[in-house]
């Protein structure tokens, strides 16, 4: 398995395993807010969003606007627990907007459920009015996900989604439970106002997660990648052991799983620049200077030295990703093949990208 990739021609390597050389993603394109409901019948919408995010996030690279990747920020919302009192409107902004998955993975697998009332209308004006919607953004979405009437709590939800469409953001609604019910307690209407999608999934039902013959080898390259990070910085260790984290809580559901957070470390969005030097070295090269910022193991060395070490770990990076990014290819087409054996209903991860893909195409995303 591990020659596969070593003998392929190189024109079939450039063009299906590493794909168009793309610009580094500046600004940012595409803003989405998702709020939870975090009350007690939730578990199953949580689990979902725990297992389906490096999914979301895989699929959110692969856009493209005038050759150039896109940037995308996530800002994440819970409402409707019990562990936050009825003057708070029990919900909390549990990240602003954020490019950092890690983070964001970090907080969504600390969340958890407890409570009965939720209202939809003030979680979605507290994520209108607090988050930093850019007026640069191209693209902006609120997806609210929950299984109560819409119409709770003190903020009249039509008056919230109307500060919404000021600021150009579509509101899509998620129901957790049939149809029809969702229809009857208003996400249909308040989808339609907003005018974004109207959804409707089973919360409870697992992800299927489909391993490929080519997981193994990606997990193997995922270990030698990580050691081509250096931490740096008063944050520099809490980071470095987050990332590791994250590794563990993609394993928890499963080895395919850990491939697709494996594979988004080769995207050119996953940027560790605040604590990792062989990214923070490619945006400032003066970093190598402030010694008091480098681990112990760096901080003996001249400049120049630490130059050629990070410069050394920068191109052995750069070769297992294009080692990743081979099997990732060849993994995409093994899943392709097995999609008659997944279920098309996967919950919460495709009512958000079916609706955003739509409208990403109509806004000249190409991918």
């Amino acid at each position: 398995m591990r020659i596969l990739c070593k003998i392929l021609p190189l024109l079939f390597l450039s063009s299906v395993c590493f794909g168009h050389v793309l610009h580094k993603p500046s600004g940012t394109d595409v803003q989405i807010a998702i709020l939870l409901d975090t009350s007690g019948s939730m578990n199953g919408l949580i689990e979902q969003a725990k297992a389906q995010l490096w999914n979301i996030a895989n699929d959110l690279t692969g856009y493209t606007k005038d050759n150039d990747a896109i940037n995308f920020e996530i800002a994440l919302y819970e409402y409707g627990s019990s562990k936050f009192p009825e003057y708070q409107d029990h919900l909390r902004q549990v990240s602003a907007f954020t490019s950092d998955m890690d983070l964001l993975s970090d907080q969504l697998f600390k969340l958890t459920t407890g409570g009965s009332k939720e209202y939809c209308g003030t979680v979605i004006h507290e994520s209108v009015s607090a988050l930093s919607w850019s007026d640069a953004s191209d693209m902006k979405a609120i997806y609210i996900a929950g299984n109560e009437s819409f119409a709770q709590g003190r903020y009249p939800y039509r008056t919230a989604i109307d500060e919404a469409k000021e600021k150009g953001i579509l509101v899509n609604a998620i129901y957790c439970g049939p149809e029809a019910e969702g229809i009857s307690l208003e996400w249909h209407t308040a989808a339609a106002l907003g005018r974004g999608s109207y959804s409707y999934i089973d919360h409870d039902k697992a992800t299927v997660h489909i391993d490929s013959p080519y997981d193994e080898e990606i997990l193997r390259l995922n270990e030698l990648l990580n050691k081509t990070y250096l931490e740096y910085g008063e944050q520099g260790g809490y980071m470095r052991e987050n990332f590791r984290r994250q590794d563990k809580n993609a394993a928890s559901y499963g080895r395919a799983n850990y491939a697709k957070r494996t594979i988004y470390k080769t995207k050119t969005q996953f940027d560790n620049s605040s604590w990792d030097l062989v990214d923070a070295y490619e945006k400032d090269a003066t970093v190598v200077e402030e010694a008091d910022q480098l681990p112990e193991s760096l901080k003996g060395l001249s400049v120049e030295e630490r130059e050629k070490l990070i410069q050394e770990k920068k191109v052995e990076r750069e070769r297992i990703q294009e080692e990743i990014s081979c099997f990732a290819a060849k993994r995409d087409a093994y899943i392709e093949d097995k999609k008659s054996e997944m279920d098309d209903e996967n919950g919460l991860e495709q009512s958000i990208l079916a609706p955003l893909k739509k409208e990403m195409k109509k806004r000249g995303y190409q991918k």
